[in-house]
């Protein structure tokens, strides 16, 4: 039933699920197959619950896409790969993880070589539709096909990370165990991309009001300084001083400015 369902278990899940199966096998009315696709079932929703529960602490669109790795290469997979687009369309490769340290500078060192899906990227971008990649690629030199080996991928997909109608990145997902990444896992991984997406997009427009408040920081500073003088006038028989003092403690500007001027005939 497991190969069936297309599902794996990562960490102390088959020993967990094995404790779980003898207590139920003790309860009444226990329905077999019926029970271990119902607890499989919960299971992938537990991953789904997980990795909200992530995305909701995070603002940075950066820690957003290590999230989506991280659960992509663990829960699904044994390497993921996060691809964003930018705002002029092009799709950048935001990070890569592979669930294995020892191989993690072999994932790395692959892409370097310019070893990516990146057509399979582009169309599951447009199509906003997940689908099972062929290869990570089809050029290969004789030093990046050993690295290949030593990955020993035997699947891979992508899915799409996606707001509405807005394709804000692509996640390709790699698998070297010998049953093939299928539809559940591409149903899975479709989810993960949606909830990342929408973490992504709110870690975007956070970090870009942060940036515009930060440049209209500036302009204020910039505009204070070239209004308040560097020194005050020298009057004869008179002491001027002045402090400037923002009502706001976490801002260093505020929305008044002072200027001193001498003005003859003024007895003051």
């Amino acid at each position: 039933m497991l190969d069936q369902q297309h599902y794996r278990f990562g960490g102390g899940g088959r020993d967990a699920f094995g404790e779980y199966l003898a207590l139920r096998l003790k309860q009444p009315h226990f329905a077999n197959a019926r029970s271990v696709r119902n607890a499989l079932n919960r299971a992938r929703l537990r991953t789904t619950l997980d990795i909200s529960e992530q995305l909701a602490k995070l603002d940075e669109p950066e820690a957003v896409v290590e999230i989506a790795a991280r659960f992509s290469a663990t829960r699904i997979g044994r390497f993921s790969i996060v691809y964003t687009m930018e705002r002029d369309g092009a799709m950048t490769r935001a990070t890569a993880m592979h669930a294995d340290p020892d191989l993690q500078p072999v994932l790395e060192s692959v892409l370097e070589r310019g070893i990516e899906p990146l057509e399979a990227v582009r169309k599951v971008a447009d199509t906003r539709i997940g689908a099972p990649v062929a290869s990570l690629s089809d050029d290969l030199d004789a030093g990046a096909d050993a690295e290949l080996k030593q990955l020993a991928i035997v699947s891979l997909i992508a899915v799409p990370m996606t707001v509405a109608d807005r394709t804000l990145g692509v996640i390709v997902i790699g698998d070297d165990r010998p049953l093939p990444l299928g539809a559940a896992d591409l149903e899975l991984a479709t989810d993960i991309g949606r909830r990342s997406a929408s973490s992504f997009e709110r870690g975007q427009l956070w970090q870009w009001n942060r940036e515009q408040l930060e440049v209209e920081q500036r302009m204020v500073e910039v505009l204070q300084q070239s209004i308040i003088p560097e020194r005050l006038p020298e009057i004869s028989e008179t002491e001027i001083a002045a402090a400037y003092r923002p009502a706001d403690t976490n801002v260093d500007v505020g929305g008044d400015w002072y200027d001193a001027f001498s003005v003859e005939g003024c007895p003051l």
